[in-house]
């Protein structure tokens, strides 16, 4: 899975990724893609807040840090 949200709405034929928490797609429904997906999951979100977006799953996936 490549994870990231979207800083455009959907059906604007755009890819731009946003953090987890900070574009248009609820994260909490990005934390439900990576728990149903029983697959790695690569976050392409920007350098700057990977960090953020990594802790932010692993604290709503109950994964370890």
């Amino acid at each position: 899975v490549h994870l990231n949200n979207s800083r455009d709405e959907f059906g604007s034929a755009r890819d731009r990724h946003a953090a987890v928490t900070g574009g248009t797609i609820d994260p909490a429904e990005l934390v439900a893609v990576c728990a149903g997906a029983g697959a790695p999951v690569v976050v392409e979100t920007p350098a700057a807040g990977q960090r953020d977006d990594i802790a932010y799953l692993r604290e709503h996936l109950g994964s370890p840090g």
